[in-house]
């Protein structure tokens, strides 16, 4: 049985995610859904990664509301701003949840993510700091 996951943001840096996930589509992990507002984005990415039997979503909260029973986590891409919108029904899906940083805009946003994760009981965040590990930041470091 493979273990589902969903990606939210087809852009930049949902590819850049991809390009380090593609491998593991043959070792038991399906990528069962992607969401992006943008058809060319969507189009850009199926084709990148050759993706087949694959739903197609133009919202992430929709695409967890329609398939989140069937997920075991997703990976939330999204422009920071919409973050929240999807992350709250992953959480009450008790998801394993990627999330992009900065995770949110404002503090509110923060306080609510962050009441809901406690509420959640059973679901996971993992906050990408990707960058962290980049030749540039190791300069920037090392200076």
């Amino acid at each position: 049985m493979a273990n589902k996951f969903a990606l939210i943001g087809c852009g930049a840096r949902g590819r850049a995610y991809m390009r380090q996930l593609a491998g593991e589509l043959e070792n038991g992990y399906e990528l069962a859904a992607i969401a992006d507002p943008s058809s060319e984005a969507i189009n850009r990415f199926i084709e990148l990664y050759k993706l087949k039997n694959v739903s197609i979503f133009t919202d992430g909260p929709e695409l967890i509301k329609q398939m989140g029973n069937q997920l075991d986590g997703v990976i939330i891409a999204s422009p920071n701003a919409f973050h929240l919108a999807s992350l709250l029904p992953a959480l009450e899906d008790k998801m394993v949840i990627l999330l992009e940083k900065p995770v949110a805009i404002t503090l509110e946003d923060c306080k609510t993510m962050w009441e809901a994760y406690k509420n959640s009981e059973g679901a996971a965040i993992l906050v990408g700091f990707v960058l962290r590990y980049t030749p540039f930041y190791s300069k920037v470091k090392e200076i």
